[in-house]
C-alpha cells in the first residue's frame, strides 16, 4: 500500500489501536494539521516494535464501509453484521467451516448458493 494519504489525530489512534500498540505509554504527540502519511506511521511503528505491514492493514481497514446500524424490532435486536477483510477468497472446506459455525451459532439451517465467485 503506497498512497500519500496523509492520517488525521484521529485515524492514526485508530489505526495503531487496531496495529495492537494499546499497550504502553498514551502520550499525546503533536501531529500536524496535515497529519502523518502511511510512511511516516509505519516508521513509528517500527520504532516501537510493530510490524509495517500490520499499520498497512489496520490502515486499509479505515478505508472499509461501516457496518450496517443493527435493527431493532419492539427493541430486540433482530440483525448483526461484521465487515472482515480476507487475504484470500476461502478455500471451499474454510466456506464449509464457516457455515457450519454459523448455523451452529443460530441454530438455523439456512441455504448455501453460489453465483460465480460470490457465495450465499
Amino acid at each position: 500500500m503506497t498512497d500519500n494519504r496523509r492520517y488525521g489525530e484521529d485515524d492514526i489512534r485508530k489505526i495503531f489501536e487496531r496495529a495492537g500498540s494499546t499497550e504502553g505509554s498514551r502520550q499525546r504527540t503533536d501531529i500536524s494539521s496535515e497529519g502523518l502519511t502511511l510512511a511516516e506511521l509505519q516508521v513509528i511503528a517500527e520504532e516501537v516494535g510493530l510490524s509495517a505491514a500490520r499499520i498497512a492493514e489496520a490502515a486499509a481497514t479505515l478505508n472499509l464501509p461501516s457496518a450496517r446500524e443493527r435493527r431493532n424490532l419492539l427493541g430486540k435486536p433482530v440483525s448483526i453484521s461484521q465487515t472482515v477483510l480476507l487475504a484470500r477468497l476461502p478455500t471451499d472446506y474454510e466456506w464449509e467451516l464457516l457455515l457450519a459455525e454459523l448455523r451452529s451459532t443460530f441454530g438455523v439451517l439456512g441455504r448455501d448458493q453460489s453465483k460465480g465467485n460470490t457465495r450465499e
